[in-house]
Formats: structure tokens, C-alpha cells, sequence
């Protein structure tokens, strides 16, 4: 069993479930192939998928990726009420390319970090820090004869409950926590960059600056919160970079 940052208990059915869920609208879109982008290339797999600009279920779209929103699932199941009871929000994650063709993103489904097996390894270095980690999977798919990638996690939103927002462009003044908030962000920033030069490799695929990985990890940070109310702290965004131990 795995848990959210709420230390509610979200089995592997659910993340399963949701798996399917985000199959499901994967396996609904359009299959692209390169020679309709580039018509002196062939393949027979395919390119990308079109995900249409105005998908019911597309709730928001990052540098690299596109965030779904997925039906809700459930934990457990009420026999006795017929009803299911701890239903866990989650949203899934895929990446995409940059080039947009009018009305539609090119998904193009590869693995966190670009490489197979890199989340794992970022979510497991960042734990042997001593850093939470929200809890997250990444999953490999086969639609239309193309390995696709995503990335299924609980939605910090919690059924619309609060705002979400990244931490290095959140205004701290919003949430009673504000300082300690924003003091807690910087030191962390600070410790992942200093492990970073002594004890582990980052690699960045996005968010990179003339600092290096510097706004890269800044970006890994989110901030769920109720305006004038205390807000929280998550890693919970890394599909962008990559980070193992040296």
C-alpha cells in the first residue's frame, strides 16, 4: 500500500484504476503518424497522439506536460451500502511536444525524464535525502503498437478543496504560513542543490537556466492552499529532470 500526503491510504487497485483511466483517454484520441508532420519520414508506429486543445478532462498544460484530470476512483467498495466509500482523486501526466498543431497537442508519451526507470530513481534519491515525495507511478502503456508513457498521481486539488499552484511563482503573502512557507522552499532548494553537487547527478530536461538545474528543482515544488489559510508544501512535479545517486 501506498499513501497520500494526507496519510489516507490509497491502494495499488486504485492507481491501477486510474491507469486504465488514463489508457482509456489515450486509446480515445488520434493516433499521428510522423509522415503527417514530416512527409519525407515513414514510420509505421506512431508519432504522437492528438489531444485536442479543448479536452473535457485536460485541466492544465506544464512546459513539458498535460495534466488529466481522471474520473474519480475508489479505494474501497461498501458491500453492505452498494456505494464506494474513500474515493481518491487523481490526475495523470503525459508529455508532449512542443510544436502545436492548431486545436491539438502532439502527445508524444515518453518517460519522465526521457529515460525508462528515471522517475524511479529521482523519487528514490529524493527520499534517501530525507525529502516526503507525493506519491506517484509511472506507467508503460502499448496503444497502437507505440510504448507510451505517463504518470498517475493523487490530485492535490482534493476534489476542488483547495488551489494548487508551483512554488516558485506562488505569492506567499496568500496563505497565514506564508514566511515559514517560503523559507522552508529556499532551504530545500538549497539542500537538493548542494546534495546535488556532492552526492548525486542531476540531469535536466526543461525549466534549466543559465543557473544549471538551479530553477529546474525550484520547479519540483508545488503549494497546495486555501487562500488566508495555512498552505502545504509537495514535491510532487519531476518529470522534467532526473536525479540518481553518484
Amino acid at each position: 500500500m501506498t499513501y497520500d500526503a494526507k496519510n489516507k491510504i490509497i491502494t495499488q487497485d486504485a492507481y491501477d484504476l486510474g491507469r486504465m483511466r488514463m489508457t482509456d483517454i489515450l486509446r480515445g484520441c488520434r493516433a499521428v503518424f510522423i509522415q503527417e508532420r514530416m512527409p519525407n519520414v515513414f514510420s509505421s508506429v506512431p508519432y504522437s497522439f492528438e489531444i485536442p486543445t479543448n479536452h473535457k478532462l485536460l485541466m492544465g498544460v506544464g512546459t513539458t506536460g498535460l495534466i488529466f484530470k481522471l474520473p474519480d476512483v475508489f479505494k474501497t467498495w461498501d458491500v453492505k451500502k452498494s456505494k464506494a466509500r474513500d474515493y481518491v482523486n487523481f490526475i495523470g501526466k503525459c508529455s508532449f511536444y512542443a510544436n502545436m498543431v492548431e486545436g491539438f497537442y502532439d502527445a508524444c508519451l515518453k518517460p519522465a525524464g526521457l529515460q525508462n526507470g528515471s522517475l524511479e530513481k529521482t523519487i528514490s534519491s529524493l527520499e534517501d535525502m530525507g525529502l516526503p515525495v507525493l506519491k506517484m507511478k509511472e506507467y508503460c502503456e502499448n496503444i497502437e503498437e507505440k510504448y507510451s508513457y505517463f504518470t498517475i498521481m493523487p490530485d492535490l486539488r482534493d476534489g476542488e478543496k483547495y488551489e494548487v499552484a508551483s512554488a516558485d511563482e506562488f505569492d506567499f503573502d496568500l496563505v497565514q504560513n506564508g514566511v515559514v512557507l517560503k523559507n522552508n522552499f529556499e532551504v530545500a532548494c538549497r539542500y537538493i542543490q548542494k546534495q546535488c553537487k556532492n552526492e548525486y547527478n542531476i540531469e535536466v530536461e526543461g525549466h534549466q537556466s543559465d543557473e544549471g538545474p538551479v530553477e529546474a528543482i525550484k520547479h519540483i515544488f508545488l503549494v497546495q492552499y486555501i487562500p488566508k489559510e495555512e498552505g502545504k508544501l509537495f514535491i510532487a512535479d519531476l518529470d522534467h529532470l532526473r536525479i540518481s545517486k553518484k
